[in-house]
């Protein structure tokens, strides 16, 4: 009767296989004992989570992936993920190379197995049990996840850097220098310096670099901020800072928005604009400017505004809507040299030709003497007379009568006559 191996080698019956003894015998040789020797086979791992079972069938000795030598992980599922092979009795080596983007631990059913994280390998065993690593003992270079010793630690390297007070982490380290290696937790409770030279950088590959308390820069260098577009803005949290080469300018997420770090050039700005609005406050369209010194348009002098000449050869005077002259706004009378009207009293010298019509009656003359004296309703006094009495240019006779004539009163045409005392300025009203 034929039986199987651990590996699934066909351990052939005495008298069995018949004819076909050579086939299985070849079958046995490239694939029961070839996969687990030397050959190498493609695994596409889940990740995100997944475990992934390999299938085994013990009673076959056809190839079989769970019995390659070195498994080479794939896929793109990120996270975790587990990858389960065959529990067999009689163990089983592995060398597993994780060329997927997830960590995944190779792991019996039942055991805890041995994690290999992405862009790793390991050479792990199967041992009937659990995956266990196939040596804890290491003497060549590499990257540790975790470095920990629970006895003593000897050698060139860890005295001359670690030998007091302890692994690093474990109360204050000595002084020294590192030159490579890769640390997953590096703890200090004193001051640590890293470089030491001005050419130094300190590099945080890392997303984040928290840092819990305050951090000191000190030194004549500077801060160079992360430098991106408008569209390469991060996920906003309040105090972020950056270079934005979209608007050249640093900014600031202050908790609801990007705003802008004042300049010299931004501050003037923001000045400028607040003098021209006030400006604009103090003179809204419709102001009317004055200006006893320059000529010049106000919209050059305000540097705002659409300015024309107003009330030019005019004063002033406010709308009275009680007063049909002046009840409209914009509203023109006036004039600058009409005739002045006399409005002397007294005696005022006139010529017969400037005397309006008009009759002097008088009372009964008294003829005695040279001259006539009479009792003037007209306001004209005593007049004397030679000949033929008064009739001549003033029309009055002996006997008392009236006679008609004229008199007119003659007016200069006296200019500035009219005008308010004033001052001349340059006057504007704005239209826009």
């Amino acid at each position: 009767m034929t039986t199987y191996s651990n590996l699934g080698i066909a351990l052939i019956g005495t008298g069995e296989e018949s004819g076909t003894w050579g086939t299985v015998t070849n079958t046995n040789l490239q694939y029961a004992l070839q996969e687990p020797i030397a050959n190498s086979i493609n695994v596409a791992v889940s990740g995100g989570g997944v475990t992934d079972t390999m299938t085994w069938n013990a009673s076959s000795n056809a190839s079989q992936p769970a019995r390659f030598l070195r498994l080479n992980l794939t896929g793109s599922g990120g996270g975790t993920g587990n990858l389960v092979v065959p529990t067999l009795s009689g163990g089983k080596n592995y060398i597993i190379n994780n060329a997927s983007n997830s960590a995944i631990t190779v792991k019996t059913a039942s055991g805890s197995g041995i994690l290999v994280p992405a862009g790793n390998s390991r050479s792990v065993y199967q041992d009937g049990t659990n995956v266990v690593l196939t040596s804890n003992y290491f003497t060549g270079t590499g990257d540790f996840g975790a470095l920990s010793a629970s006895g003593t630690v000897s050698g060139n390297g860890f005295v001359a850097r670690f030998a007091t007070p302890g692994p690093i982490g474990d109360g204050t380290p000595s002084t020294g220098a590192f030159t490579t290696g890769a640390f997953t937790t590096l703890t200090n409770t004193g001051n640590t310096t890293l470089g030491d030279a001005a050419g130094d950088s300190v590099i945080f590959n890392a997303s984040t670099a928290t840092i819990p308390n305050n951090l000191t820069l000190s030194g004549t260098g500077s801060i160079t901020l992360p430098v991106g577009t408008t569209a390469q803005r991060p996920t906003p949290a309040v105090g972020m800072l950056r270079y934005n080469s979209t608007l050249s300018t640093a900014e600031q997420y202050a908790g609801s928005a990007w705003t802008g770090i004042p300049t010299t050039a931004s501050i003037t700005a923001l000045i400028d604009a607040a003098v021209l609005a006030g400006k604009l406050a103090l003179y809204p369209v419709g102001t009317i400017y004055t200006q006893a010194g320059v000529s010049t348009n106000p919209g050059s002098l305000l540097g705002f505004g659409t300015w024309e000449a107003f009330g030019t050869g005019r004063v002033l005077v406010g709308l009275d809507a009680g007063n049909a002259l002046i009840d409209t706004l914009g509203e023109t009378g006036g004039s600058a040299n009409s005739p002045a009207v006399n409005t002397t009293t007294g005696s005022t010298a006139i010529t017969i030709a400037q005397m309006p019509a008009h009759n002097h009656p008088n009372s009964a003359p008294d003829t005695s003497g040279g001259a006539l004296n009479y009792l003037p309703a007209s306001g004209i006094g005593q007049f004397s007379w030679g000949g033929g009495g008064l009739g001549g240019n003033y029309g009055i006779n002996s006997q008392g009568g009236g006679q008609g004539h004229t008199h007119s009163v003659t007016n200069g045409t006296t200019t500035n006559a009219n005008y308010q005392p004033f001052i001349v300025v340059y006057m504007w009203k704005r239209t826009a």
